[in-house]
């Protein structure tokens, strides 16, 4: 074996490289081997155009950068990723009590006046904080415009987040969402003594780099999750999500009563300043997929032998999508879901305060104790699936529906649960924390199928299934708001849980008698091009056959 053959080769196993295609090069490993070697010069040359196409370097696996599993530091910045962006969406929640004077005094003597559940007087009449900072005089209309203004294109670049992420490359478009987001979040502070106006349009290009974020996320899920680690990968940075919400409505209250930075303001500087150091480390370590990574090792590489990547703008199937079953399911999935969430990030505090007097700081902070539920939930969950999927005991399909039976179900108990408790705030807390926890099993369910569904098209799916399931911000507040509009009434609340209990039962049920976790046929990029699985999969192992006997 000369030093010609061994140019690129320094590793006590042999890698064989063989060309695919144009797009993309097939890997596979014969362990126990010395050297990685070439055999013939159609295997170097694949290998050579492979690095100089991703303006690679042979990696060194003797570096400390190659030792360090690169599938976790994306799925630590993913998940800080995720974290940011609900930090920063939810801040602005909790600082509109601080920037706005309160005149509606009638409506709070009316609140506190009901007492059909018992509350302590020192309760109910609790000092609110001493917020800092400029205050306006925004009428709740005008309050109501700016929280809802960041969905009016929210929705919108959401299904298109999928095409983008196909054409700018996933991990592009996620950074430079979060990074958009976050300067708009550094800004809002000047924007808002400009007046309502500029603040909407700010809140509007706000959402509109917001909603590309999580279909070019599950993009990136789809290219550096073994499938053996997806569960656990998707629930760790989906997870960012609700400790982001957690940190933010416990956080930013606290940063609005002190005099740092003005007051309020300070939750904008913060939480957008965290965001921008974030990009930073996102544009250094994140590449678009294993393959492309300058510093990985050969044998994290071979793990992704399975997964192909393309660099070509592949064309979207989407009469097969649209008359396919599994996406239908999976859409109903996430429109149930979607609801109880609204609920929980929206209306619990509103519930809280109504019916049991709790004032908003506590209420938000109570709001708060559900997500951390739900994050443990999720974490636990997505490890019992893996290790179910290892092991071989059960299908994949099976294991979805499991996870997400035992997610809907449970959440829907609890609701009915509470609705039947009235005015036991102890056990409906309880209730409320136990049932978000089990619900967390979602993360193990409907919400990774998509990658597993189409892995080629998961940006688009999970864009139009996320965009659809997000209108049901429109809808939960104003039905609250019709089933609430004689009063706050412990019977009038029942209603709201009841509805939510029932849709989520019915979406669960939908999802778990027809749902699928396999790849469908128009799922892959060479599917669309009349090229089966079984052929693709012969012809790979053919070629690395060749390749070794040579």
């Amino acid at each position: 074996m000369n030093n010609e053959k061994l140019r690129y080769c320094n590793c006590k196993d042999q890698i064989v490289y063989t060309s695919f295609n144009s797009d993309c090069v097939i890997l596979s490993m014969i362990a126990n081997m010395e050297f990685y070697t070439f055999d013939t010069l159609m295997e170097e040359t694949a290998y050579v155009n492979h690095l100089e196409k991703n303006k690679m370097k042979p990696p060194d696996i003797d570096s400390f950068r190659c030792r360090i599993p690169k599938r976790l530091i994306v799925t630590f910045l993913g998940f800080f990723g995720a974290f940011n962006l609900y930090s920063m969406r939810i801040a602005l929640s909790i600082a509109m009590v601080s920037m706005v004077y309160n005149n509606d005094t009638s409506s709070k003597n009316e609140t506190y006046s009901f007492s059909e559940c018992p509350v302590e007087q020192s309760e109910a009449m609790n000092t609110q904080t001493e917020f800092k900072g400029e205050r306006y005089d925004w009428d709740s209309i005008a309050q109501n415009r700016i929280m809802s203004a960041f969905y009016y294109a929210y929705f919108v670049t959401m299904l298109l987040g999928g095409y983008i992420a196909r054409r700018f490359g996933a991990h592009r478009v996620f950074g430079i969402g979060v990074c958009v987001s976050a300067v708009l979040t550094l800004l809002s502070p000047v924007t808002v003594r400009l007046g309502v106006t500029p603040f909407i349009i700010l809140r509007v290009l706000q959402g509109m780099s917001e909603g590309v974020t999580f279909p070019t996320m599950t993009s990136l899920i789809a290219y550096w999750s073994p499938e053996f680690e997806r569960s656990r990968i998707s629930s760790v940075i989906f997870s960012g999500t609700w400790v982001g919400t957690v940190v933010s409505l416990s956080v930013s209250g606290w940063l609005c009563s002190l005099d740092f930075l003005g007051g309020w303001p300070s939750a904008f500087y913060v939480f957008g300043t965290i965001s921008c150091i974030w990009f930073s480390l996102w544009c250094i370590f994140v590449y678009e997929t294993p393959f492309k990574h300058p510093h990985i090792s050969k044998q994290e590489l071979l793990l992704f032998k399975d997964i192909q990547s393309t660099s070509k703008i592949i064309k979207m199937p989407w009469c097969d999508m649209l008359t396919s079953i599994p996406f239908w399911i999976l859409l109903v999935a996430f429109i149930g879901q979607y609801f109880a969430n609204i609920f929980l990030l929206l209306e619990l505090p509103t519930y809280l305060n109504n019916v049991f007097h709790i004032n908003v700081e506590k209420a938000g902070l109570l709001s708060a104790l559900p997500c951390v539920m739900t994050c443990s939930g999720s974490w636990i969950s997505s490890y019992m699936a893996d290790r179910l999927h290892r092991t071989g005991k059960l299908e994949l399909t099976t294991i979805r529906k499991l996870f997400n039976s035992i997610s809907g179900y449970a959440l829907s108990l609890a609701f009915i649960a509470i609705a039947l408790s009235g005015c036991q705030f102890s056990v409906i807390v309880t209730l409320l924390c136990l049932g978000w926890f089990l619900n967390g099993s979602h993360m193990s369910g409907f919400n990774i199928v998509t990658v597993e569904l189409c892995p080629d098209f998961s940006a688009t799916v999970y864009g139009i299934c996320n965009g659809i399931g997000s209108l049901t911000g429109i809808v939960a507040p104003n039905l609250v708001g019709v089933l609430t509009k004689s009063g706050p009434t412990v019977a009038n609340w029942s209603k709201v849980f009841y509805i939510t209990a029932s849709l989520l039962s019915i979406t669960t049920t939908l999802f778990a008698l027809f749902a699928s976790a396999e790849v469908q046929h128009w799922g892959e990029a060479r599917y669309t091009k009349g090229i089966r699985k079984s052929q693709v999969n012969t012809s790979v192992a053919m070629e690395t056959k060749n390749a070794v006997n040579i």
